[in-house]
């Protein structure tokens, strides 16, 4: 039984530390536009980006990708009728601004 809580104790400690900026981030939209110079995505139209239990909604989100040679997401920017959704949190405005790596949206 020690040896079972302690498994378990492992496998919840792992759970917490792969936190949603892990997650992959899956984006829907009308339309895709791609800008390498600039380094982002832009959804335009019905544009939905969900990472895990994290839902954002607008009329366009921008994916900015975090600098170098990297394909990670740093933030999302989103405008025109933004909802916000997280777990049983619902928020929204008409511009926001999410940071993966932190957790962290702010509505405006």
């Amino acid at each position: 039984m020690k040896k079972f809580s302690i498994i378990l104790l492992f496998f919840l400690l792992y759970l917490n530390a792969y936190s949603e900026a892990r997650k992959p981030v899956e984006i829907l939209a009308d339309s895709m536009e791609w800008n390498k110079k600039l380094g982002q995505a832009v959804a335009i139209g019905n544009a939905k980006a969900v990472q895990g239990k994290t839902t954002i909604k607008a009329n366009k989100i921008i994916a900015v990708l975090s600098e170098g040679n990297s394909q990670q997401i740093k933030e999302l920017q989103a405008s025109g009728k933004v909802v916000f959704f997280k777990e049983k949190q619902l928020a929204t405005g008409d511009k926001a601004t999410y940071y993966l790596n932190q957790d962290k949206v702010i509505i405006t």
